[in-house]
């Protein structure tokens, strides 16, 4: 248990190798994104601080929906775009980070603290990291306040040992209510009616400023209550009175019990109208907009005197689907706060046009102005859910495209999903990629049949060109044969349903590749759960497993038995799982990337928590336990739902990867893991040409490649599919025994297989 704590609580991992962004640009309907690779918005959640100590207030910005994190640096006035794109701040931030993280700089040493829930240690309240700041370098170190050593780590009320409690749902106000110079925290209580004033009296008691002394100063902050049913709010006609309660709240040790469940609240505390009280922005749980509570009290008695239940009633009023969340940041840089609105619960929820912007205009009636609905997500590639990409040259130039399998964005009832097709428009060193087609293949006709695809491409056929696979939530798989040939850009038939009568449940995510090295194609597919599923042999159950098909047909002709049960196939390749032991999810969500590195087959895996895992095969037993490369690959959290795809985009000898997730975007790194062509032969098979010299030939030939393949079986057939040779390696290749007449060579590697005819004469 110290072991895991120490992981959890501290902001960096031993020996990992943090990975930096990789950036190229993106054109989207003739127009280039300013940050086309954030990952895309779900429950985005605001704060500000300066990152780089440039005088200029950046945007942090967390997302609910898998805990994901980037910052917005503010750029120089007259940039062309105000923002650039930095994900360098995530390598220094905790890893137990949950629900939300909102930034302030609690001891006023200038550098930003963390606030985030406690659900990750169990309780239903806040966890505080106190900033430290060295050399340009954060750290971050969680801090206990209020209760002695043993308790758990979170902030905790002296005035009745409790923990400053916000529900796992919710969102706190972190602000200095009383004006006074240090932090103090407004929360619904476990009834969800009633909003308790934690009031911070470290400057009163003369305290340290790393001190927080939180104690419950008003059971009933501003004596409104709020349904719990609606957003309905009653205010009360006394300021010393609680709405509908006949019981004063002068006297904080009376403790307000508005039972009930906890309906869920956003809680956003701005002075509005600068008068030195707190003004409230509430979200509500069933509710579609912002209710706006103004102070009509004084700086010593809050007291909500008029609502506003349709905020802002005066302008367009925020409306969409539904418990929201506002935050008070300077968006435009011109001093004066704005307010920003998203989403704040994951789930059935609008995930496009979804962060409502209001510029501040200044005090007075009017005060905020909408200006748009798609704040950030205008400039970035943001599908609205579920994303898988695939590296794979469509055309045959000889750059790799980028095929995306997406979810969609929920549109009224129903979900856009697609395939989309990006293609690389620059050179071997330099990708820019173009947004040409929104719904490859028509593939969005089968939503009623599918969601959430899952493309892979690789010669499932042995016939020199590339098909293509896609899995999809239902746990079966698309079969699109390409019938263009060799080196041509992809044409597909119809594809086939229901491939093989394939179907590992939930969350197909395949790949093809020759995992035994037996020169045919095999299938394996990542899957969400394991429905039940137990690795065999052995009884240990295993969530997030990837799934073994053995390819037992011939060259040409594949086939495979459905029954993952039934050997040679297995249900837990390499015994990888995807479901860590800091992960309470029943779910792994593997989502596989093979690759050849140093001989040897490697995978990187994708997971349901984000976390990424790079594995090492050094045996063609599927049941034989993977070697262990590294366990939280590049320190990359991306989000939900990760689904990597890799190759040397820029042709530096080192991979890229870029990343899918549940929040609908799409993120790019580079790694350290060096690019071997045998990576590239799984998407550029079209592209890659070999010559056979001589050719006619006598009793020798040689193969000769446009590139250094890594070959690892060499195979010769006559004209009537008879084998007559069979090499594990060497490109030299002695035909003296063969009669005259038209073969076949054919090469093999990790996911390629390339044919090309010769002549034998006397």
């Amino acid at each position: 248990m110290k072991i895991l704590a120490f992981f959890l609580f501290t902001s960096f991992v031993l020996n990992a190798q943090f990975y930096d962004q990789f950036d190229c640009p993106v054109n989207v309907n003739g127009r280039e994104l300013a940050y086309p690779f954030t990952g895309g918005f779900s429950n985005p959640q605001f704060s500000e601080f300066d990152l780089n100590n440039d005088g200029k207030l950046d945007l942090f910005i967390f997302d609910r929906q898998g805990n994901s994190s980037m910052v917005l640096l503010r750029n120089d006035s007259g940039s062309l775009h105000p923002f650039t794109l930095t994900k360098a701040f995530n390598r220094y931030l905790p890893l137990s980070l949950d629900n939300f993280c909102l930034l302030n700089d609690f001891n006023n040493d200038g550098v930003v603290d963390l606030f985030t829930s406690g659900v990750p240690i169990g309780l239903a309240g806040i966890m505080l990291f106190q900033g430290s700041k060295e050399d340009d370098k954060y750290d971050f170190r969680v801090r206990r306040m209020g209760r002695p050593d043993g308790w758990q780590n979170g902030l905790w009320n002296k005035l009745n040992d409790a923990q400053v409690y916000v529900a796992p749902t919710d969102l706190p106000a972190i602000i200095d209510v009383d004006f006074d110079g240090d932090l103090d925290i407004l929360s619904f209580d476990s009834g969800g009616s009633y909003m308790v004033y934690n009031r911070n009296f470290q400057v009163e008691l003369g305290l340290s400023q790393d001190t927080m002394d939180l104690r419950i100063d008003d059971f009933c902050f501003g004596k409104f209550e709020e349904s719990g049913l609606s957003q309905t709010i009653a205010l009360s006609d006394n300021p010393a009175l609680c709405a509908f309660s006949p019981v004063p709240f002068s006297d904080p040790n009376d403790v307000l019990k508005s039972g009930g469940a906890h309906s869920g609240s956003t809680v956003t505390a701005i002075d509005s109208d600068e008068d030195q009280d707190i003004d409230l922005l509430l979200g509500d749980l069933l509710f579609n907009g912002l209710v706006y509570l103004n102070n009509g009290g004084t700086p010593n008695e809050d007291w909500m005197t008029s609502v506003d239940e349709n905020f802002p009633s005066y302008n367009i009023s925020v409306n969409m689907p539904i418990f929201l969340g506002s935050y008070n940041v300077d968006v435009d840089g011109d001093g004066l706060k704005d307010i920003l609105a998203a989403p704040n619960s994951p789930g059935l929820i609008q995930d496009f046009e979804s962060i409502w912007y209001y510029q501040n205009r200044g005090v007075g009636n009017n005060q905020f102005n909408f200006v748009q609905n798609d704040f950030i997500q205008d400039e970035t590639i943001d599908f609205g859910s579920f994303t898988a990409p695939v590296f794979v040259d469509y055309n045959a130039d000889g750059l790799m495209d980028i095929l995306v399998g997406q979810g969609g964005s929920l549109t009224g009832k129903d979900l856009n999903m697609s395939l989309v097709l990006f293609e690389n428009k620059g050179s071997k060193t330099i990708p820019y990629f173009e947004l040409v087609d929104d719904d490859y293949l028509g593939f969005s006709e089968y939503i009623t049949t599918s969601i959430n695809p899952s493309p892979c491409v690789g010669d499932i056929d042995n016939d020199g060109d590339i098909d293509l696979i896609i899995g999809e939530w239902q746990g079966r798989l698309y079969f699109y044969e390409n019938i263009a040939g060799p080196h041509l850009p992809l044409e597909f038939a119809d594809p086939i349903y229901n491939y093989k009568e394939i179907n590992v449940g939930t969350g197909a995510r395949p790949q093809i590749v020759d995992f035994n090295g037996d020169g045919l194609m095999d299938l394996v597919i990542g899957e969400e759960r394991t429905n039940g599923f137990e690795i065999t042999e052995t009884d240990e159950f295993v969530s997030g497993n990837i799934n073994y098909f053995q390819n037992i047909g011939t060259s040409g002709n594949p086939e495979f038995n459905n029954d993952i049960l039934l050997s040679p196939n297995f249900n837990a390749l390499g015994r990888i799982k995807t479901s860590f032991a800091t992960d309470n999810s029943v779910d792994g969500g593997a989502s596989p990337f093979f690759f050849n590195l140093n001989g040897r087959l490697n995978v990187v895996v994708g997971s349901q928590i984000g976390r990424m895992v790079h594995y090492e095969f050094d045996s063609d037993d599927p049941r034989k336990q993977a070697i262990l490369v590294n366990d939280f690959l590049g320190f990359l959290k991306e989000g939900e739902s990760s689904a990597p795809s890799l190759y040397d985009i820029d042709n530096d000898g080192q991979l890229e990867v870029i990343i899918g997730n549940s929040r609908g975007g799409l993120t790019f790194y580079n790694t350290d893991i060096d690019a071997l062509t045998s990576t590239k032969d799984i998407t550029t098979l079209q592209n890659t040409y070999f010559s056979i010299i001589p050719n006619p030939a006598t009793d020798k030939i040689t193969i000769d490649t446009d590139s250094v393949l890594n070959i690892e079986v060499i195979n010769i057939y006559n004209a009537q599919g008879q084998k007559f040779v069979c090499n594990k390696s060497g490109a030299q290749i002695d035909i003296s025994n063969l009669i005259p007449g038209v073969y076949f060579i054919n090469i093999i590697g990790l996911n390629f297989n390339l044919t090309e005819p010769f002549i034998k004469i006397q």
